[in-house]
């Protein structure tokens, strides 16, 4: 588990560092960013490796939770990445969003529960799958 949990989040705290620098060359091509932004840049990526590497794999399919509780949990873990993210990339990006703070929550936790809804169809379809190919015994 703890293999798994690392690779997931190298592979995505590397992913997002491409993905944010890759929005960075794009949106901010005519001008030149400070080297301590790239500390920015990593300390984002750092932590959608923490977030989405680690402490969803560990909600969704080791902790033993009821479904209420995992949602809530997923949901303030979510909204604090995305503070931090933002504090990290514009403090005054910050400052523009935190006026819709509230909506911003009630999405992210509308989206964790539509997202749960789904996760757990596709959780029952693949198990039935596997118990309709166990073999009866005799």
């Amino acid at each position: 588990m703890i293999k798994e949990l690392k690779h997931q989040f190298m592979q995505t705290a590397f992913v997002s560092i491409v993905w944010l620098t890759l929005i960075l060359s794009i949106t901010q091509w005519s001008s030149s960013l400070p080297f301590h932004y790239v500390w920015h840049i990593i300390g984002i990526g750092t932590l959608a490796g923490i977030v989405f590497g680690v402490m969803y794999p560990l909600l969704w399919n080791y902790f033993t939770f009821p479904a209420p509780t995992n949602i809530l949990i997923s949901t303030v873990i979510n909204l604090g990445f995305q503070v931090g993210a933002v504090a990290l990339y514009s403090t005054a990006l910050l400052e523009w969003i935190l006026p819709y703070f509230i909506g911003i929550a009630f999405l992210t936790l509308v989206g964790h529960i539509i997202a749960f809804l789904f996760y757990k169809k596709q959780q029952n379809q693949k198990l039935a799958q596997a118990l309709n190919h166990l073999k009866p015994q005799p």
